[in-house]
């Protein structure tokens, strides 16, 4: 199950020391890849549920920010 993945366990985590604000998207995104090398795609469900986001929010970030990687 997604829970167990180590990219969204990490993510969550990364989102709870945000505070889950979704105003802190950006900086929880390179937060993550800093801590994993890349923004993995199995982090992105794990984000949009933490900050109460929808998927294609979060994705379209990732997609429009040419400096996050989706692979380390």
């Amino acid at each position: 199950p997604e829970e167990m993945d180590p990219d969204a366990r990490e993510a969550t985590a990364i989102c709870a020391r945000h505070g889950d604000d979704p105003s802190q998207l950006l900086e929880i995104l390179h937060d993550l890849q800093d801590a994993r090398g890349a923004v993995a795609e199995a982090a992105l469900p794990a984000i949009a549920r933490a900050l109460n986001l929808s998927r294609a929010d979060v994705h379209g970030v990732v997609s429009f920010y040419h400096d996050f990687r989706r692979a380390p």
